[in-house]
């Protein structure tokens, strides 16, 4: 199988025209195209062990914590208590830099940055064209979330709504929220990143990027 930094290494050299070996997880520098230096979207495979001490730790929100899933409900079999994310399990070295595409180390500037190449406003750089943004942004699927029990609406990939639910047209809008309350998406109309990083560690609550997204809107408008 696969690793995952692999898989988009390759995917986005085949678009971009990078050129050199694949990003293969070792010790060397990928050697990329002229426009992907320009965006500083890569770095070296060392880079999250070496950085880790300027990652924000998480702490535990002064808060009343949100209220547990229902006994045997999708989500409490999901995610047993044993194994709930929390502050400390965020705070993990093997967790941060782990190949996992369900867990994010990002900086607030960075995920906005590559929310803006993805939008076209970077160095004059388009990363996907226009028909395969508007894919992106476009609902694929309808119906029961299996694993939360609930409606859903989703895109290949990303969240089609916004996190504050500032109204937007159905397909402008593409992104996600992160289990702390932290959230990234572009706005295809109004060609708008926004990226919001929480260090306060309550799941679930979207209490900040929901207010930060309503600005957003205002001041758009």
């Amino acid at each position: 199988m696969k690793q995952s930094d692999r898989i988009v290494s390759t995917e986005r050299r085949s678009q971009v025209g990078a050129v050199g070996p694949p990003y293969d997880g070792s010790d060397s520098v990928t050697r990329l195209s002229p426009r992907l230096h320009r965006l500083g979207l890569f770095a070296p495979a060392t880079w999250a062990s070496d950085n880790l001490p300027r990652v924000a730790r998480q702490i535990v929100s002064s808060g009343a914590p949100p209220p547990p899933p229902q006994p045997g409900s999708p989500l409490d079999r999901a995610m047993p208590p044993g194994i709930r994310p929390d502050a400390e399990y965020a705070n993990r070295a093997d967790v941060l830099t782990a190949d996992d595409p369900s867990h994010g180390t990002m900086s607030a500037r960075g995920v906005a940055w590559v929310y803006s190449a993805l939008l076209g406003h970077v160095g004059g750089v388009s990363l996907v064209s226009r028909r395969r943004l508007a894919g992106m942004a476009a609902v694929a699927f309808t119906g029961l979330d299996e694993v939360m029990g609930f409606p859903s609406e989703w895109a290949f990939g990303y969240s089609p709504g916004r996190p504050g639910g500032a109204p937007s047209r159905p397909g402008s809008t593409f992104g996600m929220v992160g289990m702390n309350g932290s959230a990234a998406y572009a706005d295809i109309d109004s060609g708008v990143a926004v990226a919001v990083m929480r260090n306060r560690f309550t799941t679930g609550d979207l209490t900040t990027v929901a207010r930060i997204d309503h600005l957003v809107a205002e001041t758009m408008h």
